[in-house]
């Protein structure tokens, strides 16, 4: 799913009212979505008939290290617990006997083993069985009392080489007609290092755009922290600043005492891959 960051609308877009062009900062991330059910309360093991009681201790003693005693499993990301991206994933158990299209995930031994092959010596067939009929009498307990409930999250889909999985541009700067609905251009916004070598694939970002009447655009937000001006008719890059952080707002533009200024507005971005914070704002005099 892409636009969970806010698709184009989120970022400052600018507008040349004069030749009718939109300039628009768009992002084309794509985001992993997964809804589970969890348990509201952990039941004690007084709850469970006798017969399952040596189940339950077998579960706590194999599979609650990962799953955790309730079996909602673990779910950990990074940047102050913002979904940017997933660390830790022991996906939750919960309600797997209740549904229909979960229960191939728990009831087939096969696929059990191929996810926990680490705990093949430990829990064969007849044991495997066993546990489902915990878990049947487990989900059951919940859904009847109402301690089941839906929970979800999202983050960014990375793939192992801890880039996204999709090819880039991942962020453009986009020129919309908007008297005719036609991209006059459209140019990769962002760099990122390749092999010790600055490419400008087009990241993910979170500034904005502004633009003169002089047919300059200024842009910043992106991870590798630049601030950068454009040619609004082409869309070329005519120059770039690199500041201590990424900009986190759309540019300024001002006048003072006859002159002309820009100014960046430098705090970090709330990124996974974008550690560094400061609070500085740069201003440039424009020509």
């Amino acid at each position: 799913m892409y636009g969970i960051h806010g698709g184009n609308n989120w970022f400052g877009s600018s507008f040349d009212q004069k030749n009718k062009i939109i300039y628009i900062p768009s992002s084309n991330i794509p985001f992993k979505i997964e809804i589970y059910l969890e348990s509201i309360k952990q039941i004690e093991e007084k709850s469970f008939p006798e017969n399952l009681k040596k189940v339950y201790q077998f579960y706590n003693n194999n599979c609650a290290t990962c799953h955790k005693k309730n079996r909602n499993g673990n779910y950990e990301s990074v940047v102050n617990k913002i979904n940017e991206k997933i660390t830790n994933k022991v996906p939750s158990i919960v309600g797997l006997t209740k549904y229909e299209a979960l229960k191939h995930k728990i009831y087939n031994y096969d696929h059990f083993i191929q996810n926990h092959n680490f705990l093949k010596k430990n829990i064969n067939k007849k044991q495997h069985n066993e546990l489902i009929k915990l878990f049947e009498f487990w989900d059951n307990f919940l859904f009847e009392n109402n301690e089941m409930n839906f929970e979800g999250y999202w983050a960014k889909y990375i793939a192992d080489d801890d880039m996204l999985i999709t090819k880039p541009p991942w962020g453009e700067i986009i020129a919309l007609n908007i008297e005719n609905g036609k991209i006059m251009w459209k140019k990769p916004f962002g760099y990122k290092e390749i092999n010790s070598k600055e490419e400008k694939l087009g990241t993910y970002h979170n500034g904005g755009l502004a633009s003169t009447s002089s047919g300059i655009i200024f842009a910043n937000g992106t991870i590798d922290s630049y601030a950068i001006a454009l040619d609004s008719k082409t869309g070329n890059e005519i120059w770039k600043y690199k500041m201590d952080t990424p900009g986190t707002a759309p540019p300024i533009l001002f006048s003072y005492n006859g002159k002309f200024y820009v100014s960046f507005v430098s705090t970090g971005l709330p990124y996974y891959n974008s550690v560094e914070r400061d609070f500085s704002i740069y201003t440039f005099g424009i020509k």
